[in-house]
């Protein structure tokens, strides 16, 4: 088979897409030819400082809401209490049925907790007025409803489980004896409606199961399954929209506003960790509005990540000319791996540097300083999108030749297709984003900057039939596995060489999926996964390029998220260098050393020791108990502990506050912090930590 590298297309998410068979991966559907499929979600519209192109996700038939539905009335306000908090739960298999997020009701009955709920995945009522807010897709249910329409009492005083979730279309990611969601909600927002004992943070269960209402959104399995995140930004924003709206609706009518804390327990590996992601920079932005139009303050928690050793991040310097791959001591090799159905996905980030809008030959716009909404930013990429990309990349496959480039020019937001008779095995696409800024409180203003990107995507290594493909004839070209080489060059004139960030996509399995990918990585001779005493290394190598540090999850480094690491308790003795215990769990991701602002913010324990891995929180039926690891559950457990100490009225949702409270509090569930970079400000002990 003879490979070559194609022509340049526009693909920008808004001229090509896959059939959908099996969606693998948003870039893989940029790949491919063929019209965009015909129910697609885009991103909820806010304005942005960046200029990023469209995002898009497929959306199931069944789901999708084809006419817009009109407002039956403001969902009533919540009856609150001094102390009243609201969590916000994004998440897949969310047991809302179980004992823990239920409170007692009249007649003996137990009813829900939940304020609101939203199941991406099901049937959309099309005939049924919405609440508010216009769902694009799926169902959803007020307190009200979910006590009356979802819950039956056929066997005393609790509701029956499975026929809830047989009523809200949940019974597939809520039928195994865990789901990660139910086990995140319990460590933000799970009490025991019974208990008066005080634990270990203070809480008095059953008081708290009063004024701790729930608006939960079940994501959509599309964006789960996809580990890689290409289709998480739709569904994402969609969800924070709603549970926004549903906070606005909530609040009582006199007093003081009731806060949010929202937990999404999800990570992705590639990204260029600025804060400049359009998922982050939305978060930053909605979480700004809510603050400054209607006084409400909302916490999001997010995890630090899980890839502190998955050797998906390194650094490599790249120069002016094609280099010289057989002189290279060190060359820049990709893994990709056997008997995976997902694509390989590497992005390759230049440093940012200023610019101006004169430079790309536009005029100074109003919303370049206050934000770009979505008709700007398109104005944006449709002129970058005629300027030639000096950056070139070529790749060797295993025991192959070097597969070289025709000369020519590759405009940005074009990708060039690696093809042979087959058809498409591999995208190069290559981006330019412009932006002006993060969005902060107190706003921080920034001058406009420029950042290049190159995406390299390969096809899987093996072929999976779509499960919704009738027809079996049908094919897909695979790649083979192994080490591929890369190169890179910038062609522009004058270029220095310049420090390029290399970020292997996350491309495994997801907790409650049967097995489809599997994880690919960076290799490097000079990386050291092991100590000579069998311990796992979790410094950086000198002279490795594959390296540890600037692994924090990529859709947390907003300006105004919260994001928190993973603490083994057991580690909290062992100390590592003879003076500091290193506390951090092996998996838990660092920041860089050099500034920790844009790290780990706090931890919590997700994990007792090497041989009990886990922390303690509900199952998916009532009274089961399982023990889940990673930062995931570190981060509600931090949401939980914001909730009961910082979420306040009139107190702004900053970082530095958190970073403050926690680093002064004379509570004994705190323990000191001795690596920043991992562990932020302080190590907190939730109720699960045990």
């Amino acid at each position: 088979m003879v490979w070559g590298w194609g022509t340049a297309t526009r693909m920008d998410g808004g001229g090509k897409a896959a059939t959908l068979q099996t969606p693998a991966s948003d870039w893989w559907l940029r790949s491919l030819t063929g019209p965009l499929p015909e129910n697609v979600l885009t991103p909820k519209d806010r304005e942005v400082f960046t200029a990023h192109p469209d995002e898009t996700a497929p959306v199931a038939p069944h789901t999708r809401c084809i006419d817009p539905r009109p407002d039956r009335g403001d969902v009533p306000p919540h009856p609150t209490q001094p102390g009243t908090v609201i969590m916000g739960i994004i998440d897949d298999g969310l047991a809302f049925a179980h004992a823990r997020f239920l409170k007692p009701g009249p007649s003996g009955r137990y009813q829900t907790r939940i304020a609101a709920l939203w199941n991406q995945d099901a049937t959309c009522g099309n005939a049924r007025p919405t609440r508010g807010y216009s769902l694009p897709m799926g169902h959803d249910w007020t307190e009200d409803e979910i006590n009356a329409g979802l819950f039956s009492y056929p066997d005393g005083p609790y509701p029956d489980p499975v026929a809830a979730y047989r009523n809200a279309e949940m019974s597939r990611p809520l039928s195994r004896l865990a789901a990660h969601g139910t086990h995140v909600m319990d460590l933000a927002a799970g009490y025991d409606c019974h208990d008066t004992t005080t634990n270990e943070l203070g809480e008095v269960p059953a008081e708290l199961a009063l004024k701790r209402p729930i608006v939960a959104v079940q994501l959509a399995r599309h964006a789960t399954r996809n580990s890689s995140g290409g289709f998480m930004a739709p569904y994402v924003t969609h969800a924070v929209a709603y549970i926004l709206d549903r906070t606005i609706r909530l609040q009582p009518e006199r007093g003081a506003r009731v806060p949010l804390v929202l937990n999404f327990s999800y990570g992705i590996y590639a990204g260029a960790l600025n804060g400049r992601a359009a998922m982050e920079e939305w978060l930053d932005s909605a979480v700004k509005e809510m603050w400054e139009t209607h006084g409400i303050p909302v916490w999001v928690v997010l995890p630090a990540g899980n890839s502190h050793m998955m050797r998906t991040h390194g650094e490599k310097v790249v120069g002016a000319t094609r280099p010289d791959s057989e002189a290279l001591e060190t060359p820049l090799v990709l893994r990709h791996q056997p008997d995976s159905k997902a694509p390989t996905v590497v992005e390759f980030w230049w440093p940012e540097r200023p610019t101006s809008l004169a430079a790309h030959g536009l005029e100074r716009d109003k919303g370049m300083k206050d934000g770009l909404n979505a008709s700007q930013r398109r104005q944006v990429v449709e002129h970058l999108a005629t300027l030639p990309s000096p950056l070139r990349l070529e790749i060797r496959p295993p025991h192959g030749d070097w597969i070289t480039l025709s000369e020519g020019d590759i405009p940005y937001f074009h990708g060039v297709p690696l093809e042979s008779d087959a058809g498409i095995g591999a995208m190069v696409y290559h981006e330019l984003l412009l932006s002006s800024g993060r969005r902060e409180l107190p706003k921080d203003s920034r001058g406009l900057v420029a950042q290049q990107k190159l995406t390299l995507v390969l096809a899987p290594s093996v072929f999976e039939q779509g499960e919704d493909v009738a027809e079996f004839a049908q094919r897909a070209t695979t790649l083979p596995a192994g080490n591929w080489e890369v190169r890179l060059w910038n062609n522009a004139q004058a270029a220095e060489p310049e420090t390029v960030s290399v970020r292997c996509q996350r491309n495994d399995t997801p907790s409650g999926f049967r097995p489809f990918g599997r994880q690919s990585r960076l290799e490097d001779p000079d990386y050291r996964a092991v100590r000579p005493d069998g311990r796992a290394d979790e410094s950086d190598a000198t002279g490795a390029w594959v390296v540890r540090r600037g692994t924090t999850n990529a859709i947390g480094s907003g300006a105004l998220s919260v994001r928190v690491g993973s603490v083994r308790v057991a580690n909290l003795n062992r100390r590592t260098d003879g003076a500091r215990p290193l506390a951090a769990s092996t998996f838990s991701s660092a920041g860089d050393p050099a500034n920790t602002w844009d790290g780990v913010d706090i931890a919590a324990a997700s994990e007792v020791s090497h041989a009990l891995a886990g922390v303690l929180a509900a199952g998916t039926g009532s009274g089961a108990r399982v023990r889940l690891s990673g930062t995931s559950a570190a981060a509600p457990q931090v949401a939980r502990w914001i909730a009961l100490e910082l979420a306040r009225p009139g107190i702004p949702p900053l970082r530095a506050s958190l970073r403050a409270e926690a680093a002064n509090s004379t509570a004994s569930y705190f323990e000191e912090s001795h690596w920043p970079e991992r562990t932020g400000a302080r190590i907190l002990f939730g109720p699960g930590a045990r």
